[in-house]
């Protein structure tokens, strides 16, 4: 082997730089061979080097673990203590407040009842002692006559009871006669609340579709119900579930928000509006 490979018992440090890779080009097969070998063997001062170094900066980064893990364990102690200090400052705070309450609110307490006190007429005459009779029955179911017994509060105004009194109506048709005039006014409510072939109706954006007649959203219609007759209006299609009719003029108000129900019952009827006819609802 040549002088120029380290063995395991040199103490030179082999760096792997450049100067290193310049030196390696100038060997000879045989001595490249031997470099191999003790690379296998994990004999080669390179590797010794690497592994040095390696060690190294591990170290030097479980110092760095260390101190940083002491800094926090400082700033975390030195937190608590401040923390602490600042709750017990506040409990006493809080606890002085509250004492200071307390002490307004038995002063106050104790001038109220002196206050009371005071404007007790403690000069007035004490009523008498009752007396009773004692030969007197005072045992219910004793004597046979009027119970005495002693005035409580429970007894000391007795309610008189008073005679029950029956009233009599006298009605001027007979059962008979109001049963007949009840069962026709429910029958007559039940024809009228009988519906009226229903149309068919659907909304479904942006049209509206009443019997085959369709009307989109902002077309101009004819709108007619009970409660502002015929007027011409605009429709605005809300939902699946409401449309609404807004008048188009500028000075008609009016507006109707009309459910499927409403156009399906008939309560509520539109048509198309024609351009030469005279504009309905305006006087």
């Amino acid at each position: 082997m040549d002088s120029s490979i380290a063995t395991t018992s040199d103490t030179t440090e082999v760096q792997f730089d450049d100067d290193f890779i310049e030196k390696t080009r100038y060997m000879s097969v045989e001595e490249l061979t031997q470099h191999l070998e003790l690379l296998r063997q994990n004999y080669h001062p390179l590797l010794r080097s690497v592994e040095k170094q390696i060690r190294k900066n591990q170290e030097a980064q479980n110092d760095r673990i260390m101190r940083h893990r002491a800094s926090a364990e400082k700033k975390v102690h030195k937190d608590f203590d401040s923390e602490t200090v600042a709750n017990k400052i506040e409990l006493d705070c809080r606890l002085a407040e509250l004492q200071e309450e307390a002490k307004k609110r038995s002063v106050e307490l104790e001038r109220s009842i002196n206050h009371e006190f005071a404007m007790i007429d403690i000069g007035k005459p004490h009523a008498p002692p009752l007396e009773y009779e004692t030969n007197k029955k005072t045992l219910r179911g004793r004597g046979g006559g009027q119970i005495i017994e002693v005035p409580t509060y429970f007894n000391a105004n007795q309610c008189v009871k008073l005679p029950e009194v029956t009233y009599k109506y006298n009605f001027a048709f007979t059962d008979g006669r109001i049963r007949e005039d009840i069962e026709s006014v429910e029958k007559h409510i039940t024809n009228r609340n009988r519906l009226t072939p229903s149309l068919v109706v659907s909304i479904q954006k942006p049209k509206l579709t009443v019997d085959s007649k369709s009307f989109k959203h902002g077309e101009d219609v004819i709108v007619t119900n009970q409660q502002f007759g015929e007027f011409h209006a605009r429709v605005e299609i809300l939902s699946d579930k409401h449309v609404l009719f807004k008048g188009v003029h500028g000075w008609d108000s009016r507006q109707l928000s009309a459910s499927l129900g409403d156009l399906e019952s008939g309560r509520l009827t539109i048509s198309k509006f024609r351009g030469k006819e005279k504009d309905v609802g305006k006087n």
